[in-house]
């Protein structure tokens, strides 16, 4: 069975009652999704100067 990582995080928080492996997931994730951003606004502004 598979799931998605922000279901999996909300399971493991709210329905194993393990808050502090739900909030280390939902943490590795922002932290992820905040570097994929700045990559990709890196490479659109460098896009731009060209």
């Amino acid at each position: 069975m598979t799931t998605v990582l922000p279901l999996f995080a909300y399971k493991l928080a709210f329905t194993n009652y393990e808050i502090s492996m739900g909030s280390t997931v939902a943490s590795l994730m922002f932290v992820f999704l905040i570097t994929l951003a700045s990559v990709y606004l890196w490479m659109s502004r460098k896009e731009e100067k060209s």
